[in-house]
């Protein structure tokens, strides 16, 4: 596996396209700081529209039935702003996107190394890397998911030699690509030992999975014990996350409301108390909700969890699956079979979009069949 420097690195990124997307990434979706600039500019055309939309309708279209004028103006509105919104979000969008290539391709470690393709079946590609042996000597193969999209997309055949590129994003993940060639990139590859007999080769949908450990791990019952009361405190903590935003929005609403009420109170001619009284009395109600909102979420959690845990795997996070219920696809050792499989499970992790694809976590199984998946570092490994 090369090192690679600073003039593949500027080809890598000039033949960026090449690079084949991955089920297997974190995606990079838009950032709260950049939902407050989305949501500042939303608030400045609703004033800007409040003004000179009120104008135009007043004065342009001259429209004296006044239920007709309030239909348009309100139509300006959401249209104005959807539109800001909309046009922000694909900004961020494709800003993000750019930047998370940077990060890949031109910052961080990177190495590139070759492959064969071996099969290609629907949106996966099977590959032999040049070099890679499991803990046994062996040469394995990767079945790498393809986030295709669109009727331009492509993607490698049969026996096509490829470039696979193992960085890292901007929050230092370990992430994997692979890239077809064209007459500038195809100076990198080298030649690979091909395998006549690759149907017998063990095949992991990842590299990570390469390590996993095979069957349960042997715990005492304080450290099954130990790594749930982890895992519990682990759900409890990225809840508070949510309770605290819950928290900003409730308490900025009912400030709203009660300024809302004391106008229309004064207006309207009635017993004006002080305005700090409205918000006290405001501000009292929402802590109540947040505070039962807590209370009600800690208990949902432990209802949930596991009481007793029955086994603990090594699996690979590969794909979430949210319907009715919350499922997860891994990749875990499977007796029987003697090998590595991928299969759903449910899962009883509330807050599961926290969870990184293409990472190990360790899979609580509890007394019921239940199962979480916690942090391999709760252990304290």
């Amino acid at each position: 596996m090369k090192i690679v420097g600073a003039t593949e690195r500027a080809t890598l990124f000039k033949n960026r396209r090449l690079c084949l997307e991955t089920t297997f990434r974190q995606r990079e979706h838009v950032t709260l700081l950049q939902w407050g600039i989305t949501l500042v500019l939303a608030v400045v055309t609703y004033l800007a529209i409040s003004v000179f939309g009120l104008m135009f309708i007043l004065d342009k279209l001259q429209i004296k039935n006044e239920n007709m004028a309030k239909l348009i103006y309100l139509c300006m509105v959401l249209g104005s702003v959807g539109i800001v919104i909309g046009i922000m979000y694909i900004i961020f969008r494709i800003y993000n996107y750019r930047r998370a290539w940077n990060d890949f391709l031109l910052h961080g470690h990177l190495e590139m190394n070759t492959a064969i393709v071996k099969r290609v079946k629907n949106k996966c590609v099977t590959y032999l890397e040049k070099g890679s042996v499991d803990a046994t000597g062996n040469p394995y193969l990767i079945d790498y998911q393809i986030d295709a999209s669109g009727v331009l997309f492509k993607k490698p055949k049969e026996s096509d030699t490829i470039l696979v590129l193992h960085g890292e994003d901007s929050w230092h993940n370990e992430v994997t690509r692979i890239a077809m060639v064209n007459a500038e990139t195809s100076k990198y590859l080298t030649d690979v030992n091909d395998v006549t007999q690759w149907e017998n080769l063990n095949r992991y949908p990842h590299d990570a999975a390469v390590h996993l450990q095979k069957g349960p791990l042997s715990l005492t019952k304080e450290e099954k014990d130990a790594l749930l009361k982890k895992g519990l405190k682990n759900q409890i903590k990225i809840q508070l996350k949510y309770v605290i935003m819950f928290a900003l929005g409730i308490v900025l609403a009912f400030t709203v409301l009660a300024v809302s009420m004391w106008y229309d109170t004064k207006n309207n001619g009635g017993t004006v108390k002080p305005l700090g009284l409205y918000i006290a009395i405001a501000e009292a109600i929402a802590a109540f909700w947040v505070i039962l909102a807590r209370m009600l979420g800690v208990r949902n959690i432990k209802a949930q969890l596991p009481k007793e845990v029955k086994s603990v795997h090594e699996v690979l996070h590969l794909n979430s699956k949210f319907a009715m219920y919350r499922y997860v696809e891994v990749c875990i050792w499977d007796e029987e079979k003697q090998n590595y499989v991928q299969k759903n499970y449910p899962i009883c992790n509330m807050f599961f979009k926290n969870k990184r694809m293409g990472t190990v976590y360790y899979m609580v199984t509890g007394s019921r069949n239940e199962h979480l998946l916690v942090d391999k570092e709760h252990m304290g490994n």
